[in-house]
């Protein structure tokens, strides 16, 4: 697929993007709400760069991951449909299903008939902080509209805003011989979805599931900089929505320290390929602190006396 995100490379059999353009973005203007010149944006506090930004789309159930299969951006390059406008505004969501220079999509919403939803994937980074940003959206077609997947029309209408994650909440940790056994609770994803309300445009059925990733360091060691998880961070688990999640942290018989993050893994598969910010330190190893048992607090029964 595109830029960044968890994207399986496959020999890409014959395929054919849409005949006639089916178009989708943010380009329908007169939008206040949005910006003083009308238009929508995607926005960021990061970089705002095409070279920044990752992203990805597809027809909801319908994407693959593997280029060549499924209907999605097949290999078509982000300058395709997230263009930089060049007049102060950063980039928006401006493209086709038809080939472009960078590639093609995989596919045709056409062969999903006259009602379909399609759903955007999206991360940035701020090269200041190191901080990863993400968003997604989903909206459904008007195949009567200029634009036929019109991302102005999410509730309430507003910018794109890519945003921070929180960082992975800890709920217990247990030793099981030399490794941690770490448990968190599920994330949640409101703050960086956007959609238009339509029944498959949820944010349950567009980030079904997230991704737990880990990264260990030796005891003591710096926390790590790199959201990128290429080289930096390892899968530990991915866990459906809603539901806790649990990853095993294994020093090998040494002493270690451990952190890790979350990152949103959308419908049909998608992933990103940064993640959100560090949890705290936990340790790993032939010694390591495990947390306090919560003191048993004694119910009052009627005739105690106050101590």
């Amino acid at each position: 697929m595109t830029l960044g995100l968890g994207l399986v490379l496959a020999p890409a059999p014959a395929r054919a993007a849409c005949a006639g353009a089916v178009s989708f973005g943010q380009i329908s203007g007169g939008h206040a709400a949005c910006s003083p010149g009308g238009y929508c944006y995607v926005t960021s506090a990061g970089l705002r760069t095409n070279a920044s930004i990752q992203g990805t789309y597809w027809m909801m159930a319908n994407g693959n991951t593997a280029v060549g299969v499924g209907i999605d951006n097949g290999n078509q390059g982000n300058l395709d449909w997230i263009p930089d406008l060049g007049f102060g505004g950063g980039v928006a969501l401006n493209g086709t299903w038809q080939a472009g220079p960078a590639g093609s999509p995989d596919g045709c919403p056409d062969t999903l008939g006259a009602v379909s939803a399609m759903a955007i994937g999206l991360t940035d980074i701020d090269a200041t902080t190191g901080v990863a940003l993400f968003a997604a959206a989903c909206v459904k077609r008007d195949g009567g509209a200029a634009t036929e997947f019109d991302y102005d029309t999410i509730v309430p209408l507003t910018n794109i805003d890519l945003k921070p994650i929180a960082k992975p909440t800890v709920t217990g940790t247990t030793r099981v011989g030399e490794n941690a056994l770490v448990t968190i609770a599920s994330p949640n994803f409101a703050s960086i979805f956007y959609t238009d309300n339509s029944p498959s445009c949820s944010l349950n059925n567009v980030i079904k599931q997230y991704d737990l990733w880990v990264k260990e360091v030796a005891r003591g060691a710096a926390a790590p900089v790199s959201r990128n998880t290429p080289g930096n961070w390892v899968l530990g688990n991915t866990c459906n929505i809603g539901s806790p999640c649990q990853v095993t942290v294994d020093c090998q018989a040494v002493n270690c320290d451990a952190f890790l993050a979350v990152s949103p893994k959308f419908d049909s598969g998608f992933g990103t390929l940064r993640v959100g910010a560090n949890s705290g330190r936990m340790q790993a190893g032939q010694n390591f602190a495990t947390p306090p048992k919560p003191k048993a607090i004694k119910k009052a029964e009627p005739g105690d006396r106050p101590q």
